[in-house]
C-alpha cells in the first residue's frame, strides 16, 4: 500500500489530468460516426440522441429510424448506470414521435410512421398491434420490413418467416440480419444450412456458431477449423491484443519469480505457452460435440446448467489446458521439482487464457482487461495447477497413486471451474453470483498453499535467502496497477475521456480490493524445508493486512543470523550453573512436523552429565507466537548431540533431549 500511495497514485493522478486535458472527447468526422461510437460503448441514451439528430437531416432514411428505435429500447436497465441519466426510459415519446408522421398525406411519411409504431409495439411485446402497423406500410420492399415480419412469424409459422427473410434478401435490405435469422430457421435442416454457409454471401453474414454447426455436422473439418480460428480475428483490436499480451506477461513473470532455486528453460516455457494457445481452439470441437451429437448444452434449467458448467465447460477446458503440460512432462526433462509442476501447468493455462482474452478484448470489450487479469486468468491458472499439485502428491507422498491422484485433481478442478461459471451463467441463481467472488478468494488461498508446499519440498532447497516477500509484493502491486492504468489509457484513446473516467471509477470500485488481496496473498509464503502444510482455504490475517501501508509478512530472514541470549526460566533448571548461554540462530528446522524450531550455534558448549553440546534447538512455548517477537520470550530448549540427526528427512522431537523451558532475548551487536 505504501508503494500505491507514494508511486502509483501520483502517476494515476498525472495520467488522469493528461487524459482529461489533452485527450478529451473523441472528434467525430460525422454524426453517423458519433452514433456508431455510442453503440460500441453501449451508451444507448447518447446513441438515441445522435440518431434523432440524423433523422432531422434525412427523415426518410429507414436505417436511421431502425437504429433510433433500437437505441431507445436497448436502454432498459443499462441507462440507469449512466451518470445523469433518468432511471427509466419513457416509451411514450416514441409513440408520440411516430404518430406525428401519420398526420402527413405523404405515403413516405405514413410508411415511416407505421414502421416506427410497428417496431415500437414489437419491442413491448404487443405483437397484434405491431402486425397491424407493419401491414399498413404501402412500400412492401421497405428495408427491414420483411426482416421484422420474419421475426414475428419465426415462432409460429416458419414457412412465412423464411419467405419474409428471402424477400428481405431479394430487396437487398437488412441482408446481415436476414441471413442470420434464416440460418437459425435452417438450423434443423443441415443440408440447407450447409448450403447457406458455403454460399459467398451467406458465409459473410452467418454467425460463427451457425457455420460451426453446419461444418461440424457435415464433417467438413477444413471449413470447420477455418471458422473456429477465424473467431480469433473477429473484432480484432490492436489495443485489445496489447492488453492480452500485457496480462500474459505480468502473470508469466510472476510464475518465474516464485521458482527461487533454478534457472528457467526458456524453450520449454515458450513451447508450453504456445501449446496452451493452440489447444485452446480444441474447446470448440468438444463443445460442439456435446451440443450437436449429445444434445447437451445450457438451457436455463438448474440441474442441467450445473452439470453442463462442470462437464461441458469445466472438464473440457481443464482437459485442453492440461494436455500441453502432460506433453512437456512426458517428452522433455524440464519438469523435475514439485514447483515445476505448478509453474508449467499454470503457463499452459496462461496460453489458453491469452486466446480467450483476445476474444473478449475487442473494441467494445477493452473495459474487461483489468477484470480478466484479476479474476478469470488467475482462476484458469489455479484450476490447472490443482491437477498438477495432485500429481505432485502422488509422486511425493502417496507413492504409486499418480494416476488416481491425477483423476481426483482433474475432477476437483472441473468442479471448481464449473461452479465459478455456474453462479454467473444460470439466471435462476444469478442473485448468488457473489459466490464466484468468494470462490476466487478461496482459490487464491489454496493456490498459495500449493505453491508454498512445492517450494518447501524442492530437492534444490538451499535456504530462505532466495525468498524476499517485499520484492514479489511490489512486483504484483506495480504490475497489476499498471494494467488498470493501461486499460484507462486505451479506453481514453478509443472512446474519449468521459467513458474512460466512468470505466476507471467502476474498476476502482470493483477491482481495487481484489488487486490488494492478490498482491498480498500471492506473495505470502512460509519457507520451511520438507514441510507439507495442510491446504489453507481461508486466512483472516490476509484481510486484516489489506489496509496496511506496509503489509506484515512473516519473514524468517528477520530471525536467522540473530545473536541471542538464553537465560534461566526457573531456579531448579539443570542448566542453572551454565546460564546465560549465548549463540547465533543459524537455521529453521522441521521437527515432528512442527515448522518453527530453530537451530542455535552456541558460543561455547554446555555440558549435561557426561556429554557436551554446542548446538541447541529452540521453539516458542506458545505455538501462535513468532520467535523473538518480544523480550524474555519463553521457549522450549532441546539439545542437539549430532548435527547429522538434522539431515534426516523425517526428524522427531524424541531424537533431541528436552532439557527445560528458558527465556530468550536478542543481543544487540
Amino acid at each position: 500500500m505504501k508503494g500505491f500511495l507514494f508511486y502509483i497514485l501520483p502517476v494515476a493522478g498525472v495520467l488522469f489530468l493528461a487524459v482529461n486535458f489533452f485527450v478529451g472527447e473523441p472528434k467525430f468526422a460525422s454524426l453517423q460516426e458519433e452514433a456508431d461510437q455510442h453503440e460500441l460503448v453501449e451508451d444507448y441514451s447518447e446513441m438515441e440522441r445522435a440518431y434523432r439528430e440524423l433523422i432531422a437531416t434525412d427523415s426518410f432514411n429507414i436505417y436511421y429510424h431502425y437504429q433510433f428505435i433500437q437505441a431507445h429500447f436497448n436502454q432498459d436497465k443499462e441507462i440507469s448506470h449512466l451518470i445523469g441519466a433518468p432511471d427509466i426510459r419513457n416509451d411514450d415519446s416514441m409513440f408520440i414521435f411516430y404518430n406525428q408522421y401519420l398526420k402527413s398525406d405523404s405515403i413516405k411519411s405514413l410508411d415511416i410512421g407505421h414502421f416506427g409504431l410497428g417496431l415500437s409495439y414489437n419491442k413491448i411485446a404487443l405483437y397484434d398491434e405491431a402486425v397491424t402497423h407493419y401491414g399498413a406500410v404501402k412500400n412492401r420492399d421497405l428495408p427491414y420490413l420483411n426482416y421484422l415480419y420474419g421475426n414475428l412469424f419465426s415462432y409460429v409459422d416458419t414457412v412465412r418467416a423464411k419467405r419474409a427473410y428471402l424477400s428481405e434478401l431479394k430487396n437487398n435490405g437488412y441482408v446481415e440480419g436476414a441471413y442470420q435469422n434464416l440460418g437459425e430457421l435452417y438450423s434443423d435442416n443441415i443440408e440447407a444450412l450447409y448450403a447457406l454457409a458455403k454460399s459467398n454471401v451467406g458465409a459473410d453474414h452467418l454467425s460463427i456458431s451457425l457455420k460451426r454447426k453446419a461444418y461440424f455436422l457435415k464433417h467438413d473439418w477444413s471449413s470447420y477449423s477455418t471458422s473456429v480460428v477465424s473467431r480469433f480475428f473477429l473484432g480484432f483490436n490492436v489495443f485489445g491484443f496489447a492488453g492480452a499480451v500485457l496480462v500474459l506477461v505480468v502473470w508469466l513473470v510472476y510464475l518465474l519469480k516464485i521458482d527461487f532455486y533454478q534457472n528457467k528453460n526458456i524453450i520449454a516455457i515458450a513451447l508450453t505457452l504456445l501449446l496452451g494457445m493452440l489447444f485452446a481452439f480444441m474447446t470448440s470441437y468438444f463443445t460442439d460435440y456435446l451440443k450437436y451429437e449429445k444434445s447437451f448444452y445450457l438451457n436455463g434449467g438448474l440441474l442441467n446448467d450445473l452439470l453442463y458448467c462442470i462437464v461441458g465447460i469445466g472438464c473440457i477446458e481443464e482437459m485442453v489446458k492440461i494436455i500441453p503440460f502432460l506433453i512437456v512432462l512426458s517428452f522433455f526433462k524440464v519438469i523435475k521439482e514439485p514447483i515445476d509442476y505448478i509453474i508449467y501447468a499454470a503457463i499452459s493455462a496462461l496460453g489458453f487464457s491469452f486466446i480467450e482474452n483476445i476474444f473478449y478484448f475487442d473494441h467494445s470489450g477493452l473495459n474487461r482487461i483489468q477484470g480478466r487479469a484479476l479474476s478469470a486468468t488467475v482462476s484458469h491458472m489455479f484450476n490447472t495447477s490443482l491437477i498438477a499439485y495432485f500429481i505432485v502428491l502422488g509422486k511425493s507422498i502417496r507413492k504409486y497413486n499418480v494416476v488416481v491422484n491425477f483423476v481426483v485433481g482433474f475432477v476437483l478442478a472441473a468442479v471448481f471451474h464449473g461452479l465459478y461459471d455456474f453462479w454467473l451463467i444460470n439466471q435462476s441463481v444469478h442473485s448468488f453470483s457473489f459466490l464466484t467472488f468468494f470462490q476466487l478468494l478461496i482459490s487464491m488461498f489454496v493456490w498459495t498453499s500449493m505453491i508454498n508446499n512445492c517450494i518447501n519440498n524442492s530437492s534444490k532447497f538451499e535456504s530462505t535467502v532466495h525468498y524476499e516477500p517485499s520484492v514479489i509484493n511490489d512486483y504484483l502491486l506495480y504490475s497489476l496497477s499498471f494494467i488498470f492504468l493501461f486499460e484507462y489509457m486505451v479506453i481514453a484513446f478509443e472512446h474519449g475521456a468521459h467513458y474512460a473516467n466512468k470505466t476507471l471509477l467502476d474498476d476502482v470500485l470493483t477491482g481495487a480490493f481484489l488487486l490488494i488481496f492478490l498482491t498480498f496473498s500471492l506473495s505470502k509464503f512460509d519457507i520451511v524445508r520438507n514441510y507439507w502444510a495442510p491446504l489453507r482455504f481461508w486466512d483472516w490475517e490476509t484481510f486484516r493486512n489489506t489496509h496496511r501501508l506496509t503489509p506484515y509478512y512473516f519473514n524468517v530472514r528477520e530471525i536467522l543470523d540473530k545473536t541471542i541470549e538464553i537465560n534461566i526460566f526457573r531456579g531448579d533448571s539443570v542448566l542453572k550453573e551454565q546460564m546465560p548461554m549465548k549463540g547465533k540462530i543459524i537455521s529453521r528446522e522441521l521437527i515432528s512436523w512442527e515448522k518453527d524450531w530453530y537451530l542455535v550455534h552456541l558460543d561455547k558448549p554446555v555440558k549435561i552429565a557426561w556429554k557436551e553440546y554446542d548446538h541447541v534447538l529452540v521453539k516458542t512455548k506458545t505455538n501462535s507466537e513468532v520467535l523473538l517477537s518480544k523480550d524474555n520470550q519463553v521457549i522450549q530448549l532441546r539439545m542437539v548431540g549430532d548435527l547429522n540427526d538434522l539431515k534426516r528427512h523425517k526428524k522427531v522431537k524424541g531424537d533431541f533431549l528436552l532439557v527445560d523451558y528458558a527465556l530468550i532475548n536478542v543481543l544487540q551487536v
